[in-house]
């Protein structure tokens, strides 16, 4: 309702209320707000937030990434969380429709550096994404229904349908259930 009152009016300059002062692409800032303020993704794009203690997850990732490259998607990048701020990963899940979290399970737990990213990222209220769920364990895999559950809580958030359960490291099944993930992921855009 704001931005309808503000069409009205010759803008020159925004002040926020932190942040830099925008004097140019005023159209596009504007643009920015839009988006941020009714969850709209900036992008029909994919990022894929990984957590890995023996780099099994990091190469589901990169399998994942090279299969949704193949089926034609442009925007993807991958991140691991254990190495990048969850502030930079909570603006990322701003930007882009999809979302693919891969966490081990550590202790019956999600992974913690997924855990923090998933409670900054709930608490910033984000709304209308798609996720994709992977989870790693060998005895007992846990990480993906706790995602699954906290995700839950936001009922405009979706889900694609294949679930994947790495057990230590990718076989041949997992490997074709990340390509079935990947078309999932490409028809929801």
């Amino acid at each position: 309702m704001a931005f309808k009152k503000l069409s009205s009016l010759n803008i020159k300059m925004i002040l926020p209320l932190h942040g830099p002062v925008y004097r140019n692409d005023i159209a596009y800032i504007l643009d920015k707000y839009q988006k941020w303020s009714t969850y709209e993704p900036e992008k029909k794009g994919v990022i894929i937030i990984y957590g890995s203690m023996y780099g099994d997850n990091e190469n589901a990732a990169e399998i994942l990434a090279s299969s949704l490259s193949e089926d034609g998607v442009m925007d993807i990048r991958v991140y691991d969380a254990s190495m990048v701020d969850p502030s930079f990963l909570v603006s990322e899940s701003f930007r882009v429709s999809n979302i693919v979290l891969i966490a081990p399970t550590y202790n019956m737990t999600i992974y913690p550096a997924i855990d923090v990213y998933l409670d900054d990222m709930l608490r910033m209220g984000l709304k209308n994404r798609t996720f994709s769920l992977i989870q790693n364990g060998s005895w007992c895999p846990a990480s993906l229904g706790l995602m699954k559950k906290k995700l839950s809580l936001t009922p405009s958030f979706k889900f694609t349908a294949t679930e994947v359960t790495v057990s230590s490291s990718v076989n041949e099944k997992t490997r074709e259930d990340l390509k079935k993930v990947a078309k999932e992921i490409v028809q929801s855009l």
